[in-house]
């Protein structure tokens, strides 16, 4: 018998409820899309970061069907939404608030015990909670079950969920297309592999395991802690024990910033010393001596603690005070070292890089079993010069997707050329400077670009995400807020005017005797500037285009709507590696 009906809610509680559910579908859509593969990372969620633990691992999926939880997330808030509408709900489906209200207590202590912060996570299951506290007081006297709502639930949520499946099944079929396409031009490529002795010393290595002079030679860049290294590594090592006429070139590659001068992060804390290890055990033992030490460095991720390594190398037939005295000797980081050199000069910046006779073998887009077939292809041809680090910089931006930037055409830009150049930066910034220069010097060499300046400023003024970048630049957000305010009083000419002699000046001459310089009133500015709320808008949009593009440093470039991923790099000039993208858009071509 159905008790009283309850109160019925105000307005303000039941928007309030609309608003946690909207907030919960948003996040879970933010989690589905990534799930389904449309995105590599959401805003936030870095790689190898909690995310990653938290939905890329076992609590990211339902165990046997293997289903990711963020498809039941996205189902069941959207049903949410919809009985959140009706008039009133029953017990039962309270009573399956309360199970996801377990779940979302059960996520937050996960995040705790495994140290790992998602914030599209938190955010939907803090949503949940929101929710579960409105439908309580919703149906608080209710005591009708409702049996249909609960069968509409369970049959709704499966049929999201399994309408999500087909669709992430058939984004894969599409992408293993793409990417089989892909890993057959790169087959053709290394089967059409030409010699050539000079560029082919950046390949030599020290570390030769199988054949002394095979008709197949693979190097390998690697780093000890690298999973797709040690995946690859036992692929490879297999097949030397199978192929007579293969062999393997070991070159360090460690993502640890205390011997590798060319990563700006460390990713692999110990990934140095193992490397270290390895090149100890070459001086001290020989081939054989490297071929232990690697086989056992692989064999243990790479990781060994002051407390056990003594008795490892015993077992590994080393003596532990001479092996460690070699091992912290300057001669094993000059080794590794002078890989990552030629690492760089390769065009190198992840691990595994593999090649394959002189030719990149792109196992990134390899299924199970393509290492075999460009052993094929490659045997008894020739090996061809890897590509240069510029020919290199040049693919990794042509093989970005173009992307389309909202707010493009708020602003002027540099020059009329069909072919946009957009730099998003922060006037205080070095790195900015030397980048619109570089951009600049091309269009007065009469390149015919577009070039458009977005800002970005280190400044938490103006940018919330400011202080992710330890050191801040106090006053960027004045300097853009006077450029845009300049656009909009006097005219793209003035702007650009003003935008030349900021690069110029840098952060410490005062802007007072800037505007002086230029005839521009000061306090006219700074009125507009501070109350024009189209430039904060442009501001905001400007922020949030740029981190859709690239989450991790600043300044960043595009070249005709594609990222490019590195345009520093210590022995090429930012200006001609740009001219080298701009002349493959002018032949007509995608790559070098």
């Amino acid at each position: 018998t159905a008790s009283a009906d309850p109160k019925r809610p105000g307005l303000f509680f039941i928007l309030a409820g609309f608003a946690s559910l909207a907030t919960g579908l948003l996040a879970s859509a933010a989690l589905t899309v990534s799930a389904l593969g449309l995105v590599e990372t959401m805003p936030g969620c870095g790689v190898g970061g909690g995310c990653d633990a938290l939905t890329g691992g076992v609590w990211g999926r339902i165990p046997i069907i293997e289903l990711p939880v963020s498809f039941i997330g996205f189902a069941w808030f959207l049903l949410m939404g919809l009985f959140w509408a009706a008039k009133r709900q029953g017990r039962g489906l309270v009573w399956t608030a309360r199970l996801s209200l377990l779940y979302s207590l059960f996520s937050f202590i996960l995040m705790l015990v495994l140290q790992a912060f998602c914030p599209w996570c938190a955010l939907a299951q803090g949503a949940n909670i929101l929710f579960w506290i409105l439908l309580e007081r919703r149906n608080r006297g209710c005591r009708d079950l409702l049996a249909a709502q609960l069968l509409v639930v369970l049959i709704g949520m499966g049929g999201i969920a399994f309408g999500l499946t087909l669709l992430q099944g058939a984004i894969t079929s599409a992408r293993d297309v793409v990417e089989a396409g892909l890993l057959e031009e790169n087959l053709e490529e290394i089967a059409q592999a030409v010699p050539d002795a000079q560029r082919l010393e950046l390949l030599e290595g020290r570390h030769r395991l199988g054949a002394a002079a095979g008709a197949v030679e693979i190097v390998m860049f690697t780093d000890y802690q690298c999973p797709d290294c040690r995946r690859l590594e036992s692929d490879v090592a297999r097949l030397l024990d199978e192929q007579p006429d293969v062999s393997l070139v070991v070159k360090h590659f460690p993502f640890c910033a205390a011997c590798n001068a060319h990563t700006a992060r460390t990713v692999h804390p110990n990934a140095c010393w193992a490397a270290r290890a390895a090149e100890a055990a070459a001086i001290l033992g020989g081939m054989e001596g490297f071929e232990r030490m690697h086989a056992w460095l692989f064999e243990n991720k790479g990781s060994f603690t002051d407390a056990t390594f003594p008795d490892d190398l015993r077992a590994l037939g080393f003596e532990p005070g001479e092996f460690i005295r070699t091992m912290t000797s300057d001669e094993t980081l000059s080794r590794v070292r002078g890989d990552t050199d030629d690492a760089r000069d390769l065009g190198v910046f992840f691990t595994p890089m593999v090649f394959i006779n002189g030719v990149e073998y792109t196992w990134y887009y390899a299924g199970n079993g393509t290492i075999e077939a460009a052993i094929t292809a490659a045997r008894n041809r020739p090996r061809r010069l890897p590509m240069t680090a510029v020919e290199k910089l040049v693919e990794d931006w042509s093989n970005q997707r173009r992307r389309t930037l909202s707010g493009t055409d708020e602003r002027t830009p540099l020059g009329s050329g069909p072919v946009e150049v957009t730099v998003f930066g922060d006037y205080h910034s070095e790195a900015t400077v030397k980048l619109d220069k570089a951009v600049r010097s091309l269009i007065d060499e009469g390149r015919t670009v577009s070039y458009h300046y977005r800002h970005y400023p280190i400044d938490p003024a103006c940018n919330e995400l400011a202080e992710r970048y330890g050191q801040v630049n106090a006053g960027a957000c004045d300097d853009a807020r006077l450029v845009e305010a300049t656009e909009l009083l006097h005219g793209p000419e003035r702007r650009w005017s003003l935008h030349e002699r900021l690069i110029e000046a840098g952060p410490n001459v005062d802007r007072s005797i800037i505007l002086a310089e230029l005839d521009l009133d000061e306090a006219e500015l700074r009125s507009v500037a501070s109350s024009e709320r189209r430039i904060e808008a442009r501001l905001s949009r400007d922020v949030s285009e740029k981190m859709a593009v690239w989450r991790m440093h600043a300044p960043i470039l595009l070249i005709d709507g594609r990222f490019v991923p590195r345009w520093q790099h210590d022995d090429i000039e930012p200006a001609p590696l740009i001219a080298r993208m701009l002349d493959t858009i002018d032949h007509g071509v995608s790559a070098p």
